[in-house]
């Protein structure tokens, strides 16, 4: 992350702490801020990703973050014995996707990434949503149970509740 990038996210550290997060929250809304932005990036570059037996594609991953360093980083990949050499090959030509799919993903994402982060962190940090530690790979939101509208079935959203829509029909007891 360049000097100018990370001032922005340090700028979002600051706020949360005037508005009294604590340290350890703030971290943890970063997190998983960036956990979200690499999710983001992955789905980009799977749309770019050559596809013969759909192998690598079903390959890709964003890892929880790792908390031990000076702050939480996210790994993001594709995991074949062949992800490299499909990557780096820019002369073999792919009738679906291409070279580079991974590089010009996250370079597409550079721009306004310390922005796009830093939001992220705003809207986890108010709604509580931390990922717990990765060697538990559970995501928990709370609001017990119940869907938010910033949830994935908010407002406005074409997804659909478990049964939503369908008529029930009396039991005749037979």
């Amino acid at each position: 992350m360049s000097a100018a990038k990370s001032k922005g996210v340090q700028e979002v550290k600051r706020r949360l702490r005037r508005l009294g997060a604590p340290k350890g929250e703030i971290e943890r809304a970063l997190g998983a801020a960036l956990y979200q932005e690499g999710l983001s990036i992955i789905r980009k570059a799977v749309k770019r990703t050559p596809k013969d037996t759909g192998r690598l594609r079903s390959s890709q991953y964003v890892e929880l973050p790792n908390m031990k360093f000076l702050g939480p980083t996210v790994t993001l990949g594709f995991g074949t014995d062949y992800a490299l050499a499909v990557h780096e090959r820019v002369e073999v030509f792919h009738e679906h996707g291409g070279p580079k799919y991974l590089e010009s993903s996250v370079n597409e994402a550079i721009g306004d990434y310390a922005a796009r982060v830093g939001r992220r962190m705003f809207r986890n940090w108010g709604n509580k949503l931390f990922l717990v530690t990765p060697a538990s790979g559970v995501n928990t939101k709370k609001t017990e149970g119940k869907p938010t509208s910033k949830s994935k079935w908010g407002k406005g959203s074409k997804r659909k509740r478990k049964g939503a829509g369908k008529k029930s029909t009396p039991s005749t007891g037979a």
